[in-house]
């Protein structure tokens, strides 16, 4: 009886989860961005992380220097993180400057924390940070700076990918982009709460920079989020101001990533959660409750893991508790919700590609195989709970 119980709270739980963030989506549907027009006035120092990326960094130099914005608001500087290649000469080749960080950094947010510390005297108002394998759209910088001048300390743009026909998973990172902007970050705009940073294509003010950005986890970007709204400062989704990301095409690569991004997010859940708990129940601002939320899926998925294998086990002993005592009913009950799941998730990949007026061809093998991308991140966020390594591994990227 007691096991009972707590299974079923322990699946209503779950499921309210789930239903929590499908409610929150449906606001993507009403409201659009409402941003008065200014001229072209902030001094942005565009930051280009870069270890090791000769092979890179000269594509987004180069669409950096085609922003349609006055060259003289803005400078391009490569932050060259102990490079052992020719990224220093190919930046400087292309016409950017050069900051060689040469401190004991071992990850992203070390150097962005030797930033903080280091360009406190430079005259900028703001900062743009990116990820040296990136292209950047010629209205970015127009769009971030139309953005800071409505009052938004920190933004997050949009992130499109560069080279979503390579293969089935860069097609379903493309995807989970494509759910993340238009059902997550953008339906939190509508609602004036905050969307999250996602790690490239961001802005935030300079003086918030230093005042507040401290990183410690292995997702800096996720983490700076929480100290935002902690802070009082919802993160802005600036929808047009476009960022296209190169996505890894191999499995192993993505393995390696997204364990990463599973451990930061139970990092900072550790570091974070009481404090956005408490923010809620003191001030009753959901962002709170929506960020805490989002840092808890990795434990989610733990639990949903653990109840589908109760579930799994009573359909082959029969053993089984409250409706699920009939072996019969059990297997055709999976078999069926499991198939009707698939089939809904299809066509919700195919409706995403739709609503941002992206193309289905090239990528149809990335819609058919997204659930067992999403699947493969159970494992990954398995390893990442009982994984003590905190160590930040770089990933290569190609031409």
């Amino acid at each position: 009886m007691i096991l009972e119980i707590c299974y079923t709270i322990l699946v209503s739980l779950c499921l309210l989860y789930c239903l929590y963030f499908f409610i929150f989506s449906l606001f993507t549907f009403f409201g659009k961005e409402k941003l008065k027009e200014f001229e072209d006035d902030t001094k942005f120092a565009v930051l280009i992380c870069a270890r090791n990326e000769a092979n890179v960094i000269g594509g987004i130099i180069d669409s950096l220097r085609e922003q349609k914005y006055p060259k003289e608001l803005y400078d391009i500087i490569v932050l060259a993180n102990n490079c052992t290649d020719k990224t220093k000469d190919v930046s400087l080749q292309h016409g950017a400057k050069v900051v060689e960080v040469t401190a004991d950094v071992h990850s992203k947010g070390d150097v962005l924390n030797w930033v903080r510390d280091q360009f406190k005297s430079l005259d900028y108002d703001a900062y743009v940070i990116f990820d040296a394998d990136n292209l950047v759209h010629p209205n970015f910088l127009k769009e971030m700076n139309k953005v800071y001048c409505n009052g938004h300390l920190v933004a997050q743009g949009c992130r499109d990918s560069k080279n979503p026909k390579d293969n089935w998973i860069t097609s379903s990172y493309t995807i989970f982009y494509l759910f993340q902007n238009y059902f997550y970050n953008r339906s939190r705009r509508n609602l004036s709460k905050s969307a999250l940073i996602n790690g490239t294509g961001f802005m935030v003010d300079k003086k918030f920079f230093e005042d507040h950005f401290d990183a410690h986890t292995l997702t800096e970007d996720v983490e700076f989020s929480a100290v935002s709204v902690l802070s009082g400062h919802m993160v802005y989704f600036a929808e047009n101001a476009i960022t296209y990301d190169e996505h890894v095409t191999s499995f192993a690569a993505s393995w390696t990533q997204r364990k990463r991004w599973s451990k930061g997010n139970i990092q900072c859940l550790c570091r974070y959660g009481k404090d956005l708990f408490l923010g809620f129940i003191k001030s009753g601002n959901i962002a709170y409750l929506d960020l805490l939320f989002s840092f808890a899926a990795p434990v989610v998925q733990l639990v949903g893991l653990f109840l589908s294998m109760i579930l799994f086990s009573i359909s082959l002993t029969g053993n089984g508790i409250g409706i699920f005592r009939n072996d019969i009913f059990n297997f055709l009950f999976i078999l069926l919700s499991t198939l009707l799941t698939y089939i809904c998730g299809i066509f919700a990949n195919v409706l995403v590609f739709l609503l941002c007026k992206k193309e289905l061809s090239g990528n149809l093998l990335g819609i058919i195989l997204f659930a067992f991308f999403m699947l493969t991140w159970i494992p990954i966020s398995v390893h990442a709970m009982v994984s003590r390594s905190t160590v930040w591994v770089p990933i290569k990227h190609g031409n």
